[in-house]
């Protein structure tokens, strides 16, 4: 289980997209699942290692995308 934490400078939805080292997205945690309070907060989520479909990753280098519509 992999903790999400952070800083946010403003309360506003986040979404994360995980891709693999293809940069493909293997999950998207909605804002819905994502605290996005303003401030410091340690675990604002998780990810399990696994996709969408509810299938484990393999090992490998994955990254952690945040995307707000705050334009």
């Amino acid at each position: 289980m992999i903790t999400i934490g952070g800083h946010l400078d403003q309360t506003l939805p986040v979404t994360v997209k995980i891709k693999n080292g293809d940069g493909d997205i293997v999950r998207t945690i909605p804002h819905t699942s994502f605290n996005y309070t303003y401030g410091d907060i340690s675990n604002r989520a998780t990810w399990d290692g696994r996709t969408d479909l509810d299938v484990a990753v393999p090992d490998g280098l994955y990254t952690f995308e945040f995307v707000t519509n705050v334009g």
